[in-house]
Parts: C-alpha cells; sequence; structure tokens
C-alpha cells in the first residue's frame, strides 16, 4: 500500500509528512482545551507556550546541526515553510516548558506525556509513510537547452538527483537559484528538469533571473513526472547508484535540506 507524497488543500501543495505533523499538532491542542477545561485551566495557555517554544527550538536545533548550509543564507531560518526541524530538540524544549508553566502539577505529567506519545505517533507514522525504495523509471530521456538529449538510465551506477520544475510554479521560482548554486559545486549530478514547458519558456525564465543553463533540461512532455507520480512542483527526485528512488521531496526545499540528502545520497554510496 502506497501513500500519497503530498495533499493538495485548496491552492496549496503541502508534502504528507507536513500535513501529518499539523494533524497531530491539532490534536496536541484539542487535549490542552480539554485539560484546560476539566482539570486545570492554565493547560491551554500552556499548550500554546510549548507549541511555540517547541517550533522554535525544533528549528533552531536543525539551523546548529546544519550551519555550516544556512551560513551561506542565514536569514533562511525564518523560512519555516521549507521544512527542517529537530524533532529531538523540539520535544524537549514543548515538555520542558510545559512542565514549567504547569508547576508539575498532575496536568503537566498528562500534557508532557501527551507530547511524548503524539512524537512517537510521529515517527511510527512517517516511517509507514515513506515509500520503500522502487527502481528509477527506464527509458526516460531529458533535453539539454541546446538540443542533446541524454537518456536517464545512462547515468545509472551514480548517485544523482533530478529537481522537476516549471517557470509558472512560485516555490520553484524560489529555490531555483539556490539548486542552480548547489548544483555547481556538487560531486552528485543535480538536473534541474524543467516539466512540461516549451524550451523558449525554460530559455526566458532563465535569462530574466540571470542563471546559468549548464544543469537545466527539459522534459516538455511531463514524462518523467508522470512516472514517478510526482503530484506536484517543485519535486526532488534522489536515486542512488543502484537506480533506486530512495527519496522524493515534494515542495520547496532549504539549501541544507537539499545538502543533507546530498550526503546521505554519498554515505550510501561510498
Amino acid at each position: 500500500m502506497s501513500f500519497p507524497q503530498a495533499v493538495e488543500i485548496g491552492p496549496l501543495l503541502l508534502a504528507t509528512d507536513r500535513v501529518l505533523a499539523l494533524v497531530l499538532i491539532s490534536v496536541f491542542l484539542l487535549i490542552a482545551i480539554m485539560v484546560s477545561k476539566r482539570a486545570d485551566e492554565s493547560a491551554e495557555g500552556a499548550g500554546w507556550w510549548a507549541l511555540v517554544t517547541g517550533l522554535v527550538a525544533a528549528r533552531l536545533g536543525y539551523a546548529i546541526i546544519n550551519w555550516e548550509a544556512f551560513a551561506v543564507e542565514p536569514a533562511s531560518i525564518l523560512a519555516f515553510w521549507q521544512g527542517g526541524f529537530s524533532l529531538v530538540a523540539g520535544v524537549a524544549a514543548a515538555v520542558l516548558v510545559t512542565l514549567w508553566k504547569l508547576r508539575l502539577r498532575p496536568s503537566s505529567l498528562l500534557m508532557a506525556g501527551a507530547i511524548l506519545m503524539l512524537s512517537g505517533a510521529y515517527i511510527g507514522s512517517s516511517q509507514l509513510l515513506t515509500p520503500a525504495p522502487r527502481p528509477f523509471p527506464a527509458g526516460i530521456a531529458v533535453q539539454k537547452l541546446a538540443g542533446e538529449s541524454l537518456d536517464l538510465s545512462k547515468l545509472r551506477g551514480q548517485p544523482m538527483v533530478i529537481n522537476l520544475w516549471a517557470s509558472w510554479c512560485l516555490p520553484c521560482r524560489r529555490e531555483m537559484p539556490m539548486m542552480v548554486d548547489v548544483a555547481s559545486t556538487s560531486s552528485v549530478p543535480i538536473l534541474l528538469v524543467n516539466s512540461g514547458e516549451e524550451r523558449a519558456v525554460a530559455e526566458e525564465f532563465l535569462w530574466v533571473n540571470r542563471l546559468p543553463p549548464s544543469a537545466v533540461y527539459l522534459d516538455t512532455t511531463a514524462s518523467l513526472a508522470a512516472a514517478i507520480e510526482a503530484g506536484g512542483y517543485p519535486a526532488t527526485v534522489f536515486v542512488n547508484a543502484a537506480g533506486e528512488i530512495k527519496t522524493v521531496h515534494v515542495g520547496e526545499l532549504s539549501r541544507a535540506m537539499l545538502t543533507s540528502e546530498l550526503r546521505h545520497l554519498e554515505q550510501r554510496d561510498h
């Protein structure tokens, strides 16, 4: 049984794991409201304190771990929507704040237990939602802007990253300069594949944004996006040396998340 990689909510496209996190956060706030009504009126306020403090701590913890990437663009630490959180740091901060705000009353233990229980549920559910590695689809070819065709199956034997993007996609436009920059120095090939648009459209986008075309390829029929069931753009596909898709990230990537996944690819294949 496979789960969708992203969930469409109106105009928004959210990765499934982010939707799961939002659902569990909502459950925690409901628990806080129930405890506040039935046992301790301070619980709801403590719940909000725990949530905000936990999110900030989780983000800062992730930034510290991946500081080399964030040092290039320190302001990107504030880009929460790109993802990248340390669950351990967030849970620890949320539990400590809960115990402090509720002064170690019985309600504090109940709330802290809810945090730990929901965190465990997130870890277990995330593992279930993560698809098993699958073969990269055969027979897919992309084109360089100059017109030269590249059969992606010929890259088998080395890890690679493929980023599917379109010029009309706002998250794609935001992450493209970073993608181009990382691709220019990465030892793992990063192919930036424009999906479903004509050559002239992709060329105009690169020219307007002053981006080099060296890592950009074309898939005018969007055949690769259909083959991997991307579900939306941007979609970044991480492929190991055995030709297996290890991870598909739907949505905007931060530099830290991209470089972290690149390290994992290199470690697995050495």
